[in-house]
């Protein structure tokens, strides 16, 4: 996984990254006392739709760079589906960090649906 073995200039993903090696160690420390999985998530899609600045700011920028740059994103809501159904199987994904992304869409594709829901 990209994320792992990538720095990043990023403050808040350089955080992120030293949680999960902090978390990573300590678990090795206990020696399997713990399981824990990490839920990697894109960027939001309530972050396109809500009134805050921020959000206002990445829904411009991000034609502003082509008009066919795809960017992942996934919902809240889906997340909670995700990470539940992680949970009844979490055998399967312990000691593992998941990438969560539902859609992968270009401006000009959110034009045509915001276009068709509108």
């Amino acid at each position: 996984m990209k994320s792992d073995d990538h720095s990043t200039p990023i403050p808040h993903f350089i955080a992120k990254i030293n949680i999960e090696k902090h978390l990573n160690e300590a678990a090795k420390k206990m020696k399997g006392q713990i399981q824990w999985t990490i839920f990697r998530s894109v960027a939001l899609m309530e972050s396109l739709t809500n009134k805050l600045f921020l959000a206002k700011v990445s829904a411009t920028l991000w034609p502003l760079n082509e008009d066919d740059r795809r960017l992942q994103l996934v919902s809240t809501q889906d997340i909670g589906f995700l990470v539940a159904e992680a949970f009844k199987a979490q055998n399967k994904h312990a000691g593992t960090a998941v990438s969560l992304a539902t859609n992968d869409i270009s401006p000009n594709e959110a034009e045509a649906i915001f276009k068709r829901v509108i």
